[in-house]
């Protein structure tokens, strides 16, 4: 048999190991503790090779993903008075033929209110004091509470071209 040079390493290594495997009186006690290095290394080696690759990512795992982020959304409950009146005037108005918006009822569900909560500590108001109606304005990153000063921006927003 006609030997390679370039691997002319490992059949000259390898009897070796093998003889000296055979020769060991328990070669099953070292079974386990091979195994477990071997796993180690190929985890170990593993996450290296994906870290320095840029596939890992800690922080995208612990965003929270915002569907209102950038949206103008409108929070009100069915018995306030004062979102009846942001109401009428976007019913008289029109406003929502000529605005996109989004309205969550906070009474609705849980999910709407933690939304104004969380929305109203992005502007660094008390969650506790917090009412309705509240606007959040997701392109200006502006929250506006109130409903005369919520009819007045939304005026604003009527106004522009």
């Amino acid at each position: 048999m006609k030997k390679n040079k370039m691997f002319s390493w490992l059949y000259r290594i390898t009897p070796l190991k093998i003889s000296a495997l055979l020769r060991l009186r328990k070669p099953q006690k070292y079974v386990l503790p091979v195994a477990i290095a071997v796993g180690v290394a190929v985890v170990v080696l593993g996450g290296l090779i994906y870290a320095n690759v840029g596939f890992l990512n800690i922080t995208g795992y612990f965003e929270k993903h915002d569907p209102y982020k950038d949206s103008m959304v409108l929070f009100f409950h069915n018995e306030c008075l004062y979102c009846a009146k942001v109401d009428d005037y976007l019913r008289d108005s029109n406003a929502a033929e000529k605005l996109q918006y989004i309205r969550l009822n906070v009474l609705e569900s849980d999910y709407n209110r933690n939304e104004l909560q969380d929305k109203a500590q992005t502007c660094g108001l008390d969650v506790e004091s917090i009412g309705v109606p509240f606007l959040w304005d997701g392109q200006s990153k502006q929250c506006i509470i109130g409903y005369i000063d919520i009819i007045n921006f939304f005026n604003q927003k009527l106004k522009k071209p």
